[in-house]
């Protein structure tokens, strides 16, 4: 699992789950005091280890010791902690060897009517080379939006180069949407668009595909009785615009708990109502009747108190989907195989013990293995890679190649090296590889691969790989 940035799980006060370790099902440990609920995010570096991690409020390293000008961040005094689902996220910094960054938010209650609302989102930068290694936030709590926003739902895509990064941020009960396009400059635009239905705002998630062409939420109103909706759009990595915007409302007579997530082959949406979990099929031509239930909540309750219904929900490395519960306790349950339709998607109620009070978070990760997109019209990694050629120590032969590959870097060490075929889907990972690799490329079918290369001082280097024969 090398080389994968959300290997790290952290959780309620807190354990760590490493999906380095044991990437079929981890055992969480390293328990920690330090308060997660719903606002949570953190980072892994390329073999795994955990570098920080963010409750919304306070921004800690990976000795577990608060990061200079981390603390504070959304103002929360003692309580120490923020506490809306997908209300933090955190990606690489383009180009920019162990800097990251962060996006927060401030959440506020508006009256008449009452609403939960984002109305500032903030840009961060993380350096995590400052403090020989352990960490400062350079720039701290930037405006980025301010707006009347949509409840959460902060979450990012990357560009179809392979190294920026989308943000998707609706308005609050609107078809007006924020993109927002990260690159190597930092904020590289902000745009507003529309999308064709209103999208409504309420507590829920919002998640892209893992191959990035597909963008959906899913919104529960905190109207008694009003039930919810959940939207699908085809999503453009090139221009970060949404269209064929599909909606669908579900009626529950009471308020609950939300969630969404999207199978690793990106074929099967994933949306959990209060005590239900559905499947829809994205690859089918009539989505919503596609509808499938899948895991009907066997009534458990922890301790005759703590709720175990269905709440958010993260694909995680192992390509398992892990879904929390909407209240303290310890357990999470599993989707062990997503990408298989209806019950063989094999759903188990509480599968994942947690050795510490959980709270109800799960960590907020974008899918960090989607690689660039071949021949799109926005496709600028060839003439990055040919940029870097000039500068780059690597070399790598033969190319085309038909068998086995070789990469090799003089007066330095790989560290990791991922290699990705051209929707950007993880073939393979291998990790402390000394200053020579090989790889065999006889099992890949001819086409256009390419190699993300890590080296031990922090650079990393995109190389096109051909497979011919």
């Amino acid at each position: 699992m090398g080389g994968e940035c959300d290997t790290s799980y952290t959780e309620g006060l807190v354990s760590i789950l490493n999906f380095e370790d044991n990437p079929d099902l981890p055992i969480p440990d390293s328990s920690i005091d330090y308060k997660f609920f719903s606002t949570n995010t953190s980072f892994s570096d390329s073999t795994g280890n955990l570098l920080f991690y963010c409750n919304g409020n306070e921004l800690f390293n990976w000795k577990h010791e608060l990061i200079e000008n981390g603390g504070n961040l959304a103002d929360e005094g003692d309580c120490g902690f923020q506490n809306f689902p997908q209300g933090i996220a955190t990606f690489p910094l383009p180009e920019s060897a162990n800097q990251y960054i962060l996006i927060s938010a401030s959440l506020e209650v508006l009256v008449d009517p009452i609403i939960y609302t984002i109305t500032n989102i903030y840009y961060n930068v993380v350096d995590m080379n400052s403090n020989n290694g352990e960490g400062e936030l350079i720039i701290r709590q930037e405006p980025l939006l301010q707006d009347t926003l949509t409840f959460g739902k902060i979450t990012t895509c990357k560009h179809a180069n392979g190294r920026d990064w989308w943000l998707i941020m609706f308005k609050y009960d609107s078809n007006e949407y924020y993109k927002v396009h990260f690159s190597s400059n930092g904020v590289e635009s902000i745009e507003l668009e529309e999308s064709s239905l209103t999208v409504f705002a309420g507590l829920g998630q919002a998640v892209f595909s893992p191959d990035g062409t597909r963008y959906a939420q899913i919104s529960g109103i905190d109207i008694v009785g009003a039930g919810g909706y959940i939207d699908i759009f085809d999503f453009d990595r090139c221009t970060g615009e949404l269209s064929n915007h599909i909606q669908e409302h579900f009626p529950i007579s009471q308020s609950g708990s939300y969630g969404a997530a999207i199978s690793p082959s990106s074929q099967f949406l994933y949306c959990a109502i209060r005590d239900r979990i559905f499947q829809y099929d994205l690859w089918s031509s009539d989505i919503f009747a596609s509808k499938d239930t899948v895991a009907i909540h066997d009534g458990f309750v922890e301790d005759g108190l703590w709720s175990t219904r269905f709440f958010q929900m993260q694909l995680a490395p192992n390509n398992k989907i892990i879904i929390s519960t909407p209240s303290d306790g310890h357990f999470f349950h599993i989707i062990h195989q997503p990408d298989e339709q209806g019950i063989a998607c094999d759903i188990e109620q509480r599968g994942l013990e947690w050795p510490t009070w959980k709270n109800i978070s799960l960590p907020n990760f974008p899918h960090y293995r989607l690689g660039p997109l071949e021949s799109s019209l926005c496709d600028t990694l060839t003439v990055a890679v040919n940029e870097i050629e000039e500068q780059s120590p690597l070399q790598v032969f033969p190319n085309p190649v038909s068998k086995t590959l070789k990469i090799t870097v003089e007066e330095q060490s790989i560290q990791s090296i991922q290699f990705f075929n051209a929707t950007g889907q993880l073939l393979s990972s291998n990790s402390d590889l000394g200053n020579e690799a090989v790889l065999e490329m006889s099992i890949y079918e001819n086409g256009i691969y390419f190699l993300e290369v890590y080296l031990r001082d922090g650079r990393r280097y995109w190389e096109k790989v051909v497979v011919q024969r």
